[in-house]
């Protein structure tokens, strides 16, 4: 089943193929072609994104109603986590299970920028 990110990747790598005129009978590869625009994948975005948020909320340079919905625990066993599909798709389960999984080191970057810098460079 195609979701909407991939409909909309594949209409980016059209457009990265007209805007550099390269014609579909070329066997040029969309890595290529991506390595000569350096265009990031829409995948890769959401990904950086989602990290990019996850770091504000915890480090309070997000909106507060996005803080209140994220709260510390720390305990020696697992968690309940939802068995409905759509419920692992929200922001609020994917960002957290994302971030938990950065390297601790990735996760307590002293700013934003940094932070960003070393996203960039592990996806």
């Amino acid at each position: 089943a195609k979701t909407h990110l991939d409909v909309l990747q594949k209409l980016q790598n059209r457009a990265r193929r007209i805007i550099l005129k390269v014609k579909s009978a070329e066997h040029k590869s969309i890595s290529e072609i991506h390595d000569i625009l350096n265009w990031e994948t829409l995948q890769n975005r959401q990904t950086r994104h989602i990290y990019s948020m996850m770091y504000k909320i915890l480090h309070d340079m997000a909106p507060v109603y996005l803080q209140e919905k994220f709260v510390f625990k720390s305990t020696g066993y697992a968690l309940r986590k939802p068995n409905a599909h759509n419920c692992k798709r929200t922001f609020l389960y994917r960002g957290g299970v994302m971030y938990n999984d950065l390297p601790l080191n990735i996760r307590q970057s002293s700013s934003l920028a940094i932070f960003n810098r070393e996203i960039k460079m592990t996806i």
